[in-house]
């Protein structure tokens, strides 16, 4: 293992622990990176204190199928020193899947389960490397002829507040998103008074910590290296400057090798061979990006169907379908999704499934033009092959 200290000015600490090769157990779970992150007055940078974390965390999870006990926080503040802090594991199952956990400082000594015990994706269903396997199809394919699954509202799978129906869009994680072959991923951020770091939200709802998802997001990234895939944070107007640098940091942090900085020519012209080359294969969108790490939006069109019936989004995507040749320097997404609306009050995710058939084959017609379609509870139900795999096979008749 090697330790990474990282000093941020801004009074920032993020101590990060990590491998330089991901050594999976022959059974249970492997803890792949843990993190504790701080918030102290005095700027004070995580020496050979780590070292207490990283033993504590294996202590309780390696190789085993469920990893529980209780976070004691004052014990890493005797070695850090004084902080308001959060506690975050990743890990990964033996048969592949991610599993995470998170803790506010607030709720220290609160007990944490992880569970490997049953997978959360079918095994039929989970495309971790579909990507990988078509290398012959795609080698020669620039970014925008990809044909990508992505969820909307990727994060509020956590959602189980009071009406939370009408603002969660998924019922997975993040990390069994990618497993199931999504490959663009949406997020809105805010932030909480109280709380530590940038939160995931939809309107006035609230959901975890970010950086819970970033783990998974790179832990998949570790362990899939022919994996390309989009994250895209926007509406992030309500964050703070501070919390925008840090979400910097942690990009930095966990990123650093992987990340496809801003190139010098188009995005739109890097074919897949490009970025198997390179080594970099995640890329970040940001309405205000604050440095080379991230891409602005504006290489990406999607427009906002902001209608609530299947026969109204089917116009939105006829008309967005003649338009899709003035934006040929775009990564243009198709957003196949409804809003819930006073005047036909329903249930965001009996409406999401209602018209999932009708949305393969209006694509299936239209031979599937979007370099990204976007859909609520993309993975539902999660029984039957759907959209996802529609899209992956959809790879294999795009023309080079």
């Amino acid at each position: 293992m090697r330790y990474i200290t990282l000093f941020f000015s801004a009074a920032w600490v993020l101590g990060v622990v990590s491998s330089q090769t991901i050594a999976l157990s022959s059974s249970g779970m492997t803890v792949l990176k843990a993190v504790y992150g701080a918030s102290c007055g005095t700027g004070r940078a995580l020496a050979d204190e780590e070292s207490l974390l990283t033993d504590y965390v294996k202590a309780l999870c390696d190789g085993r199928d469920v990893c529980s006990g209780v976070v004691d926080v004052d014990i890493l503040n005797g070695a850090i020193g004084s902080c308001d802090g959060d506690f975050h594991v990743v890990a990964v199952c033996d048969h592949g899947e991610l599993r995470s956990y998170s803790l506010d400082g607030e709720a220290a000594g609160d007990e944490f389960t992880i569970d490997c015990r049953s997978r959360e994706i079918p095994a039929a269903r989970q495309h971790p490397d579909w990507m990988g396997n078509m290398g012959d199809v795609l080698v020669n394919k620039t970014i925008k002829q990809l044909r990508l699954a992505g969820t909307h509202h990727s994060g509020t799978f956590s959602f189980n507040m009071f009406l939370y129906h009408l603002a969660k869009c998924q019922n997975v994680r993040v990390g069994q998103q990618l497993m199931a072959g999504v490959r663009y991923v949406d997020y809105r951020l805010g932030a909480m008074e109280e709380a530590y770091g940038a939160r995931v939200v939809h309107g006035v709802f609230y959901g975890q910590l970010v950086l819970a998802d970033l783990l998974e997001i790179w832990a998949f990234s570790q362990l899939h290296p022919r994996e390309f895939f989009i994250v895209d944070f926007q509406h992030t107007s309500t964050l703070e400057m501070s919390m925008q640098r840090q979400l910097s940091v942690w990009l930095n942090v966990l990123f650093r090798e992987t990340v496809i900085n801003r190139w010098t020519i188009g995005l739109t012209e890097h074919t897949m061979g490009d970025v198997w080359g390179s080594g970099r294969r995640v890329l970040f969108l940001h309405d205000r990006p604050t440095s080379t790490q991230v891409w602005p939006r504006g290489v990406i069109y999607a427009r906002w169907p902001n209608v609530c019936t299947g026969e109204t989004l089917d116009e939105h995507s006829e008309n967005e379908l003649s338009q899709i040749h003035v934006h040929h320097h775009q990564l243009v997404i198709l957003q196949w999704v409804i809003t819930v609306r006073f005047q036909c009050l329903t249930s965001l995710y009996g409406r999401s499934l209602d018209i999932r058939e009708e949305g393969m084959l209006w694509l299936q017609q239209h031979n599937h033009p979007f370099t990204i379609v976007l859909t609520d509870f993309t993975l539902q139900p999660l029984e039957e092959a759907g959209l996802v795999e529609q899209i992956i096979e959809a790879n294999r008749h795009v023309d080079a």
